[in-house]
């Protein structure tokens, strides 16, 4: 019965973009709700994105290896994910200076970049875009706060662009935007810590 809503679950969340997706269950469970999902008009390609069984085979049992084995895979996962350019790799290993890497880790709605965008932000310039507009005005905003306060700890930062609370509203994309913003020292001296 726990599993009662799970095709009805990934299939909204299969049309949506995400970094990761994953389900619960046994092998022979997970192999008859990706068929069902295939009947029901999920493409294959969408399908290949969902992790079924959930976790990295380490042959877990309680509750807590089950739980290292998610986070393992979601890890191995967002690292094979290259979203680095050429050129925000040479910006970032040419700084002799501190700067806040801006990475859109989650957007709902509509939003002018995807997840995973990556953007540099030094104290009198920025590499690349994460969409520009509000968004990347607020972004850079609190990015040179970090760096003027020399605030170590990385930051999650929520910007809604649906305009509910704007009177230009109407000019925004739509969507809420999460960017998690890192302070990189190049000298080593960060303490990268979730504020």
């Amino acid at each position: 019965r726990e599993h009662q809503y799970d095709a009805v679950c990934l299939q909204a969340i299969m049309q949506k973009e995400s970094a990761y997706v994953g389900v619960m269950g046994s092998r022979r469970r997970t192999e008859l709700l990706r068929q069902k999902l295939l009947e029901q008009g999920i493409s294959q390609a969408v399908m290949n994105r969902l992790h079924a069984p959930i976790g990295l085979a380490i042959g877990a049992e309680t509750e807590m290896e089950i739980a290292v084995s998610v986070m393992a895979e979601i890890i191995k996962v967002s690292r094979h994910k290259n979203t680095f350019s050429a050129k925000l790799c040479a910006a970032a290993l040419k700084a002799e200076q501190p700067f806040v890497l801006a990475t859109i880790i989650c957007r709902q709605g509509s939003a002018p970049r995807d997840i995973g965008t990556k953007m540099l932000i030094f104290a009198d310039t920025i590499v690349a875009s994460i969409g520009g507009g509000t968004l990347e005005a607020r972004i850079i905003k609190r990015g040179r706060k970090m760096l003027a306060d020399k605030e170590a700890k990385d930051v999650w930062e929520k910007v809604d662009l649906t305009g509910a609370h704007q009177e230009a509203g109407y000019m925004l994309c739509g969507g809420i935007v999460d960017v998690l913003l890192e302070y990189v020292d190049p000298e080593g001296k960060n303490e990268g810590e979730m504020a």
